[in-house]
Formats: C-alpha cells, structure tokens, sequence
C-alpha cells in the first residue's frame, strides 16, 4: 500500500480531501497529520511541510480568491530586498477567513473594487496564485508608506524607475483609481 504522504505528494504535496477516491484515503491523512507529517491547513485541505517550506505557499488553496500584495508581491518583482517575515494576502474588507497556524499569513482588508486592480494570475513554483504587477505593486507600497517606512518605500521607487519594462502611464491611472496620485507625483518627482 502506498503511502499518503507519496499521494499527497504526487498531487503537487497539497490536497483537498475532496480530491481523494475514498473515504479511507481522508482516514489516512487524519492520522497523518495526528503524527505531523501532514500540515491542516484548513478544514479539509492538507500540505506536507516541505511543500510549505518552499517560497511561495498555494495561496488559492488556503484563501480562495486571495491577492498576494505588498512585500510578498515586492519579493516576487523583486522591487527590494526586504524579506517578508509572512504572505501578504489581500482579501475583501467584508470576508471572514481562518487562518492555519503554519504558514505565516498577514491578511489586509480591502475594499472589493480595490482587489480588481492591477490584480493578474501567475503561476511559480507550479502553483497559479492572483498577484498585484509591477505598476499596483508599486502603488501599494506608497498607499502603505507610513506602515511599510519611506526607506522602503524609496528603495521601491528607484528599483521601478531602473526597470525598462516600466509603465509611467499605468502606474498614474492605477494611483488615480486607488486615490494616492498626488502623493505618487509628490514622490515621482523627487527622484526624476
């Protein structure tokens, strides 16, 4: 008989119960997780832990719909060289979600017409998760400046205006659409 852990593994090591053929199979992953080779994420959705280890957690699979944002979304841009001590995850301001234990997740609250922004669906490590780009990256780190601190928020910014890529005009119309232009044009000037 194979393992549970083999299974969870071959299923890219996260598992929905849902997911298994037979009840027996969900009996397994209970006892595995009573011995802790098997992380409960959330009612019925099980990792192993070296899965979590790994750089970037499945955040569809813990919060459904959830936005990786601001210094998750930093490190994956690579805008700076912070290292988030936790995801950053965005949700709706009006949702109610638990959170596991392990791994560490910071939530922040925000207005659903928010979440729509600058909002697009990568895939890295094998997973698909919803991230901010490059230019609602950006803008978040300024919306968040006083929590995140200016030599952050500096470092960001020159870290952006260095990127070929860039793109000045949708920058301005996502920092329109979250009401922090004239705070952006204020720090845009500074370093242009």
């Amino acid at each position: 008989m194979q393992k549970i852990e083999e299974i969870v593994s071959k299923l890219g090591g996260i598992v929905h119960i849902g997911q298994l053929e037979s009840k027996a199979l969900g009996q397994r992953i209970i006892r595995a997780e009573k011995r802790g080779s098997l992380v409960r994420l959330r009612k019925g959705v099980y990792a192993l832990p070296e899965t979590l280890a790994s750089t970037m957690i499945d955040v569809e699979s813990i919060i459904p719909g959830g936005v990786v944002c601001l210094y998750s979304a930093l490190r994956y841009h690579r805008l700076s060289t912070q290292v988030p001590s936790a995801t950053c995850v965005a949700i709706a301001a009006n949702r109610k979600i638990q959170l596991p234990d392990f791994p560490v997740i910071n939530l922040y609250y925000w207005k659903p017409e928010f979440l729509k922004i600058g909002v697009k669906s990568v895939e890295t490590d094998g997973k698909v998760m919803l991230i901010t780009d490059l230019e609602r990256t950006v803008c978040d780190v300024i919306r968040y400046r006083n929590k995140m601190g200016l030599d952050v928020c500096g470092e960001v910014l020159n870290n952006y205006l260095a990127r070929p890529e860039r793109n000045i005009g949708l920058l301005n119309t996502y920092a329109r659409q979250l009401r922090i232009h004239k705070t952006l044009t204020q720090y845009m000037e500074t370093r242009l």
